[in-house]
């Protein structure tokens, strides 16, 4: 190799170090420039991250009242239901009950049929209000509507000579 050929060879690896460096050095400079940027990002996230865990134990606790409160209105429903029923029982023999049986109409349910019982399974964000109401009608088409309890007999009894008498 003649000494011509070596600076070549030498000007050529220098040239590739040389591109090699500024390569290297230009994406140091594009790391430092973009750090605050990611740091940025992170603090963010960070946030985002805090603010979604306190959402949750917010939703967690209001889910927890809910499900309170959901209990409290079943105890009353049920606490109403067995006053009715009583009442609707004492209306039998009592014409006072009768009569706010009457004023209030008051009836019993006829038991519901193995189709009214099953459970209807919440309506899906895909259901159409049209779908819900098409629904609800076929329902109140196979559910048979309760017939009105007779107010009395023909035969009167003492109690309600008493009360008419008043």
């Amino acid at each position: 190799m003649t000494e011509s050929d070596a600076r070549g060879l030498v000007l050529a690896q220098g040239g590739l170090a040389l591109a090699a460096l500024i390569f290297l050095g230009a994406q140091t400079r594009m790391v430092l420039m973009e750090r605050p940027i990611l740091e940025g990002q992170n603090s963010v996230l960070t946030q985002r991250l805090s603010t979604m865990k306190a959402t949750e134990s917010q939703t967690d606790d209001a889910l927890k009242i809910r499900e309170e409160q959901i209990k409290r209105a079943q105890d009353t429903e049920t606490r109403y239901a067995a006053m009715l029923t009583e009442l609707l029982e004492l209306s039998k023999v009592d014409p006072d009950a009768r009569a706010i049986t009457q004023k209030w109409k008051i009836q019993s349910a006829q038991p519901a049929s193995p189709e009214s019982s099953a459970p209807v399974p919440p309506a899906s964000s895909q259901t159409r209000p049209s779908e819900i109401q098409n629904a609800k009608e076929s329902k109140e088409s196979k559910t048979p509507k309760p017939s009105p309890t007779p107010a009395s007999g023909s035969k009167t009894t003492e109690s309600q000579k008493a009360s008419t008498q008043r």
